[in-house]
């Protein structure tokens, strides 16, 4: 499966176009070449327009949704992830879903952007809405992710013009809630490890050092599971 077939786009607005890494050396010429080389490949996927879902486009003085792009890229290093978003971001002037690959896992990546003042045929990358969703692998999907998947769908987001539906698939990939929720994982399993080392260890200020350790965790989850309790 394509990662834009979890958007769940019109047939007309989905295709695939190889694109080549030459077009981000134009677009930026200074690009660290390490970091082209942390790209196994990119393929355009899609363009969503206002025509393909009967909704208008969204242009005023700050921001221009005309048109919705998405591109898939496959890298050789996950770690790269950010760095390469950031560079298609800023490459790419159209609202961008990106999908990443690396190897079976995979997740998206939305910013938003505004209209440059000086140059009205270029677009700024607010850096203050920038998300990424958490990876998944695409064999082990939870039921969880399955769900977080499907509320993906363009049917499910919905929205009454092209930069609503942008601003609506931004606030799912972010997710806040979910967000809490991995981040409570995350606590949780480093509460159950931090407990081990206390029953093993034998040095009595280690020993403290680690249950001063377990008090914070346990203040942290308490206060994430009474805001997960609230949403």
């Amino acid at each position: 499966m394509r990662l834009i077939d979890h958007l769940k786009w019109p047939a007309a607005s989905v295709f695939s176009i190889k694109m080549t890494k030459k077009v981000l050396k134009e677009v930026q010429p200074d690009v660290n070449q390490d970091l082209l080389d942390k790209i196994e490949k990119m393929i355009w996927t899609g363009s969503l327009k206002p025509q393909h879902l009967q909704i208008p486009a969204f242009i005023n003085e700050e921001f221009c949704y005309d048109e919705v792009v998405s591109v898939e890229v496959e890298l050789r290093e996950k770690a790269a992830a950010d760095r390469v978003a950031r560079l298609l971001q800023k490459a790419i002037p159209y609202p961008l879903v990106l999908g990443f690959i690396y190897k079976e896992e995979f997740c998206f990546q939305l910013a938003e952007k505004t209209i440059h003042q000086q140059q009205k045929d270029k677009r700024k990358l607010n850096q203050d809405k920038f998300y990424f969703s958490e990876w998944m692998d695409a064999e082990k999907l939870s039921e969880q992710q399955k769900t977080y998947l499907t509320n993906l769908f363009l049917d499910k987001v919905g929205g009454t013009h092209l930069k609503e539906y942008f601003d609506k698939l931004m606030h799912h990939i972010h997710d806040e809630n979910r967000q809490d929720q991995l981040a409570l994982l995350a606590l949780e399993k480093k509460a159950i490890t931090i407990k081990n080392e206390y029953a093993r260890e034998r040095n009595a200020a280690k020993k403290a050092e680690l249950h001063h350790q377990a008090r914070a965790l346990a203040e942290q989850i308490k206060a994430l599971k009474s805001r997960l309790k609230d949403n």
